[in-house]
């Protein structure tokens, strides 16, 4: 249940393909997903939706999600279901 969070960060990687590179969207952190700026335990909850299959290092995308969460905090995190490729070459898996 996500009641309740009332403030909310966007943070985008920094290459061609990004939201950030094209210019929409709220972006407050533009980083690699593995090596997110900000302090340990910064967030109650953290929203990662069809993001992961993008990613290099998922496992090391899933550590900086664990190391930015505050104890007990929530991770809601989706993958696609089904094998289409979308948003090549940045799918890898």
């Amino acid at each position: 249940d996500f009641k309740g969070y009332e403030r909310h960060m966007g943070q985008d990687r920094t290459d061609a393909g990004s939201v950030y590179s094209r210019g929409y969207g709220r972006i407050d952190v533009v980083s690699d997903i593995g090596d997110i700026p900000l302090p340990s335990e910064s967030f109650d909850a953290i929203a990662c939706t069809q993001v992961l299959e993008h990613v290099p290092d998922p496992a090391a995308a899933l550590g900086e999600m664990a190391r930015l969460l505050r104890p007990r905090g929530l991770a809601f995190i989706t993958l696609p279901f089904g094998g289409a490729l979308h948003n090549l070459p940045f799918h890898f898996f």
